[in-house]
């Protein structure tokens, strides 16, 4: 029985991401009830913006910042502050392209990130990085640290060109387009972290695993104390069949950014197709779903169905397979979790005394 798809899109131009199916082979000795695993939820009518405030060295703000979500055609929709780790969300309707904004302060300039809702998805992430005023003493960088925002200021206009024009292409699903402006960004300058990192992300749009990989490992070269490349990461190395390395890739991620479920989730998953440490994939499956809010992270109640099935815990994963209906009750799988669940209340009455 072939019970592990997977479902997984990033669209993140420094960092969102959203679901889609990619088959992946089943893991050893498969459980005979394994519970197949998730298609994604239906969108509802409000789409949601998430994204993470960071200093110069890479680092999530630690103090409230303002954050203003604005139309690109003009108007400011609302303000929010971030919370202690530097988290922020709006959720907008649909159909129209927005500016996230950090206004200038006594300490940084004012930073602009265009958003968009590129393919299907539902849910953008979004990094901002302060921008130091030159007038003002920040201090070095830790040792072996890079600062995003000064790398930035260096970038040249005409590679700055290019990336925004692959942006747009991107947005309009031109893939090739988008890698052919990309590929002009860096090379005018070598290191363009957001380009890197979002040529990653239209590689992986089309499934181009070894040349994602290499613009994510780029990515890190460049700022290696940002949590969304190795993200990306990690989640191409478990395409690509490297559980171990994608392992590795996500405890970097989640020492990065604790506050994060996503690498929580796909940590928990990798050490799931790995068959490494049970007991850390369920913690680290279970914090991802105290992390996020439903249907986000909800995926992982089937993981944590088929480890119970592994270990004879029935009851425990009924209770996970009825929590992800209840969640996610019009996922694309959802019929066939309907009838495994059947099945395994029958095996658990079975065993119940009489």
């Amino acid at each position: 029985m072939k019970v592990w798809g997977w479902l997984f899109v990033f669209s993140l131009a420094m960092g969102h991401a959203v679901m889609a199916q990619q088959p992946q082979r089943p893991p050893r000795r498969p459980p005979r009830e394994s519970i197949p695993l998730p298609g994604p939820p239906k969108t509802s009518a409000l789409l949601t913006i998430r994204g993470k405030v960071y200093y110069p060295d890479g680092r999530p703000v630690d103090r409230r910042i303002r954050v203003t979500l604005r139309l690109t055609r003009g108007g400011v929709v609302r303000d929010v502050y971030t919370d202690s780790a530097g988290n922020f969300v709006f959720r907008v309707p649909p159909n129209d392209d927005y500016e996230l904004v950090v206004w200038e302060s006594d300490e940084y300039e004012t930073t602009v990130v265009p958003v968009f809702f590129g393919g299907a998805s539902f849910v953008v992430f979004r990094m901002i990085v302060l921008r130091p005023k030159k007038v003002q003493n920040v201090g070095q960088p830790r040792p072996g640290v890079i600062s995003v925002a000064e790398l930035d200021r260096d970038v040249p206009r005409a590679a700055r060109r290019a990336y925004r024009r692959g942006l747009k292409a991107f947005k309009k699903k031109r893939y090739q387009q988008a890698i052919a402006y990309l590929q002009q960004a860096v090379e005018r300058y070598e290191n363009y972290f957001q380009a890197h990192q979002q040529l990653g992300l239209t590689y992986l749009m089309l499934k181009q695993w070894a040349d994602a990989e290499e613009s994510f490992q780029k990515a890190i070269q460049i700022a290696p104390r940002i949590f969304h490349p190795y993200l990306s990461l990690g989640y191409v190395q478990i395409q690509q069949g490297a559980y171990g390395r994608a392992v590795e890739t996500l405890k970097r991620a989640v020492t990065l950014d604790p506050s994060d479920w996503r690498g929580h989730l796909w940590l928990g998953v990798s050490l799931v197709k790995a068959n490494q440490n049970e007991a850390l994939a369920e913690q680290e499956l279970e914090k991802a779903l105290r992390l996020s809010h439903p249907p986000q992270a909800t995926m992982a109640r089937l993981y944590l169905a088929n480890l119970y099935i592994r270990r004879g815990q029935l009851e425990r994963a009924v209770a996970q397979a009825e929590a992800y209906l209840k969640e996610a009750p019009n996922a694309e799988n959802a019929e066939q979790v309907r009838q495994h669940l059947q099945q395994l209340k029958a095996r658990v009455a079975e065993r119940s005394p009489h």
